[in-house]
């Protein structure tokens, strides 16, 4: 079976598609998984095929393998977060699951065993390290986002591509290209942003609440990881931040996603890592870079992404993640 689902990733995406619109029309009850701690590619490129899997009829659940579904606060505005469920209430058994952004059964948390269990499964990412198998495999490495993969899905189901489900893509769109500032902006999404624009897609509304609008707390919480960044020889910035100050500062873990950005504009820094402790245990280490590959780095400790923007899991309490790290980024020191 292994063998056969990666031949037919071999496959050209357009006949790919195809059948995995044809899946689609087929079944009845579709389930929709994001990988968990989702971001605005993951969130978005889901929320739009709920919305137009609804639209077209279909039994839809929408939801990712987290102990507890918390919206990131600046996601919080997308058409649908409402109607997002717990794991707890998604189906048993579906004759179709579709995953989002996910390169890994890890990536979906406790819902992983939903995906082995359901009939057919569509798998849409375009992470290089994707290790997730599906019946179809959407994956293009080439797509700057999900987004995009999604978006063709659903010109292939057919139907209208409404205002909602255009702002959810948008948002995932322009995301995960840092506002079309990362390499992965091609001349193809810009094309596809605009036609998202034409298509009702409200992106004022999306600059506004992802990159204008944060919690108080989240403030008082970026203070305290400027308060402690590091540099260190060879361009490396890091900070981090403990549960404690989650607490102190009212922060949900959610909601964190924009500190690393806080890091990385720093003009001496080419890598910038932000260290967060986890409730049970470890510390997740979010890395971004201006030109050096931190997706082998984030690879090599078990996580992934992309060449400049990547991630993983560290088991190990802040000391041991944060030697970790520096052993891998830091340029060596010379002869004295």
């Amino acid at each position: 079976m292994q063998a056969a689902r990666t031949t037919a990733r071999a496959r050209p995406l357009a006949r790919r598609l195809r059948q995995a619109a044809a899946l689609v029309r087929e079944a009845d009850r579709i389930a929709l998984l994001c990988h968990i701690h989702p971001d605005g590619d993951a969130l978005g490129s889901m929320l739009a095929a709920y919305h137009h899997l609804k639209a077209a009829g279909k039994k839809v659940w929408a939801s990712w393998g987290s102990a507890e579904v918390q919206v990131p606060a600046h996601y919080a505005f997308l058409p649908g977060v409402g109607e997002l469920v717990g794991p707890e209430s998604m189906p048993h058994d579906v004759p179709l699951a579709i995953t989002f952004d996910a390169s890994s059964r890890e990536r979906l948390g406790s819902l992983g065993g939903l995906v082995e269990r359901a009939r057919a499964v569509v798998v849409i990412d375009h992470h290089s390290s994707c290790t997730l198998r599906g019946t179809i495999d959407l994956v293009d490495e080439g797509a700057a986002a999900s987004a995009e993969i999604t978006y063709r899905l659903l010109e292939e189901i057919g139907g209208e591509i409404s205002p909602e489900v255009a702002t959810c893509l948008y948002t995932g769109l322009v995301t995960d290209t840092g506002r079309f500032q990362y390499p992965s902006a091609r001349p193809a999404t810009l094309e596809l942003a605009a036609r998202l624009l034409r298509l009702g897609a409200a992106h004022l509304r999306v600059a506004r609440e992802v990159y204008e609008s944060e919690p108080f707390g989240l403030l008082k919480l970026k203070a305290r990881v400027l308060e402690r960044a590091v540099l260190r020889p060879g361009g490396l910035i890091f900070s981090y931040f403990l549960i404690r100050d989650l607490e102190e500062c009212g922060v949900a873990a959610a909601d964190t996603e924009p500190l690393i950005d806080a890091l990385r504009t720093a003009r001496e820094a080419e890598v910038a890592a932000l260290l967060k402790e986890e409730p049970g245990g470890g510390v997740r280490v979010s890395l971004r870079s201006r030109g050096r590959d931190v997706r082998r780095v984030a690879e090599s400790l078990g996580g992934g992404g992309h060449e400049l923007a990547a991630g993983y899991t560290s088991r190990g309490p802040l000391e041991r993640a944060l030697a970790e790290l520096e052993e891998r980024l830091v340029a060596p020191a010379g002869p004295r």
